[in-house]
C-alpha cells in the first residue's frame, strides 16, 4: 500500500470547514500507539493465547494447559 502524504490530501480539501478526513487525520492515533497495537494484537494471534486469556478474563487465577484445548 502505498503511503499518503499530507500534500496528496490537500488536492480535495479547501479549507474553508473542516472536511472527515481533516477530523479523522486530527484525531489519527500516533506512529507508537499503533506500533504498540499492532504487536498486542500480533501477540494475541495464536488461539492458544487466546483460550489463555478469556480464562483468565473469566476469573482462573492459574490455568492448567489441558483446559486450553479441546473445548
Amino acid at each position: 500500500m502505498a503511503k499518503l502524504e499530507a500534500a496528496d490530501c490537500d488536492v480535495c480539501c479547501d479549507g474553508s470547514s473542516p472536511t472527515q478526513a481533516q477530523v479523522v487525520k486530527e484525531r489519527m492515533l500516533g506512529d507508537g500507539k499503533v506500533t504498540a497495537m499492532a504487536e498486542m494484537y500480533k501477540a494475541m494471534g495464536d488461539p492458544t493465547r487466546i483460550r489463555l486469556l478469556y480464562a483468565l478474563i473469566q476469573g482462573g487465577g492459574a490455568v492448567c494447559p489441558r483446559s486450553l484445548h479441546g473445548a
